[in-house]
């Protein structure tokens, strides 16, 4: 007797119960949660292998249930075990007439997860669930209905991505053809590649929208690895030698920033992938905040003492210094006043910038201070009368970026290295200028 027959003699299932909405959205939602995790350890299926290729030798069957066969059929499909030549030809010949659903299903998954084009398993998977698409489940009967690109091995991939671009909302588009888990591998991934490739210039908010809905949709999460860092990158390409404006420039940021962390101290894997160019745009962007933050908070700290009116002019020229696309980046580090002025504000109006920054340590523990990275310069810039610093990057005395805590001892330079240090008085606006630039 050959699997075929045997388990052709075990009970079918039942028929499905006609589907509710409240289970279909239950079942999709479990779908896109679980769709990449592989519930078969590796020493599981290679005992499974060999309970199979024992039971074709003997064509005895009595030890495999049906669920065995289709972790194996599911490994042989994706590419995941590498099986005797008997077995792979065993299977091959079975599916060519199976009408079992779970094995079959077993299969459909399996071809969407490994698609690839020009590819000649693809292709001879391909034809076994053409010939078997009466025995489909309804699920995947629509599937391969709604989605015919995945039956042209040449160009499939490349259309469903030019289609997905032309959609306010590929993420939820997608999942309206029938593909539960649209930001899967195989056939997706391919098509996720075209579809990034035929994006327009995402320099309008309409674009930039469309990016967004597709990696990070309301109803998962947020497209992560190399997929979502080449989004990412492509997000901000445009602006390797311009800027955007600041509305859009806020509104990348804000997006960004909640999806995949800031750059500067959360989530560096990600942002490695996302590429040096593009990490540096982001950078810049985060810089220019960071700098209207510190203003606005050291200028309601300093309200309250005798320094309040100082800092108008001090925010005409760093910013104006930034806008020209001088500043790469910039961390701050407050006192206690300020950080609570800080975090004030994070909670009234919900912007990052307030809620990043370091402690000041130390000495003159009265004074916050601004670090900027203008060039190949670290310059530093503080309240309460704190002199300007300026160092070279490679200074090992030079304080560092992004870090929790700063003693101004650190790095404070004597009062007669004028050099390096400039007050904030006469044109002390040019000696920087002359300085770094």
């Amino acid at each position: 007797m050959t699997l075929t027959e045997l388990l052709a003699a075990l009970p079918m299932r039942l028929p499905r119960p006609e589907a509710n909405e409240k289970f279909e959205r239950g079942y999709s939602a479990v779908k896109d949660a679980f769709s990449d995790v592989e519930p078969t350890i590796q020493a599981e299926l290679d005992t499974l292998v060999k309970m199979l290729a024992a039971s074709i030798s003997k064509d005895a069957w009595d030890e495999l249930a049906e669920g065995d066969v289709a972790t194996v059929l599911r490994a042989f499909a994706s590419r995941s075990v590498d099986l005797p030549q008997s077995v792979e030809s065993f299977l091959w010949r079975e599916l060519s007439s199976c009408t079992r659903p779970n094995l079959l299903d077993a299969l459909c998954e399996s071809f969407i997860h490994e698609w690839a084009p020009n590819d000649e398993r693809t292709r001879r998977l391909a034809r076994v669930i053409t010939a078997r698409s009466d025995w489909l489940s309804k699920r995947h009967q629509n599937v391969f209905r709604t989605v015919p690109e995945l039956f042209d091995l040449e160009s499939g991939a490349i259309s469903f991505g030019r289609w997905m671009v032309q959609q306010p909302n590929a993420f939820d588009a997608v999942r309206a053809r029938g593909v539960n888990a649209p930001h899967d591998v195989g056939f997706m991934a391919y098509a996720h590649a075209a579809w990034l490739e035929s994006l327009p210039q995402p320099t309008s908010r309409e674009i930039v929208d469309k990016v967004f809905a597709w990696i990070t949709p309301s109803v998962a999460e947020p497209l992560i690895g190399d997929r979502g860092a080449a989004a990412v990158s492509r997000l901000l390409s445009p602006w390797r030698q311009s800027m955007p404006k600041p509305d859009l420039r806020a509104y990348l940021v804000e997006r960004l920033m909640i999806a995949y962390g800031d750059p500067r101290n959360e989530n560096p894997h990600f942002w490695d992938r996302v590429g040096g160019e593009g990490k540096r745009v982001m950078l810049r962007w985060l810089a220019g905040r960071r700098l209207e933050a510190f203003i606005e908070v050291v200028s309601l700290a300093e309200d309250q003492g005798s320094h309040g009116s100082q800092w108008a002019n001090r925010r005409s020229f760093w910013m104006g210094l930034y806008e020209q696309g001088l500043i790469d980046e910039a961390w701050v580090a407050f006192t206690k006043p300020a950080s609570a002025h800080a975090i004030k504000l994070f909670k009234k109006t919900g912007d990052l910038a307030y809620s990043h920054f370091g402690e000041r340590v130390g000495a003159r523990l009265d004074t916050c201070i601004l670090i900027m990275h203008i060039g190949r310069y670290v310059v530093v810039e503080g309240s309460h009368s704190f002199r300007i610093h300026v160092f070279t990057k490679t200074d090992s005395k030079a304080p560092k970026l992004y870090g929790d805590s700063y003693d101004v001892d650190d790095f404070l330079l004597p009062v007669e290295d004028t050099q390096n240090t400039q007050r904030h008085i006469g044109d002390w606006m040019s000696w920087v200028r002359r300085r770094v630039l």
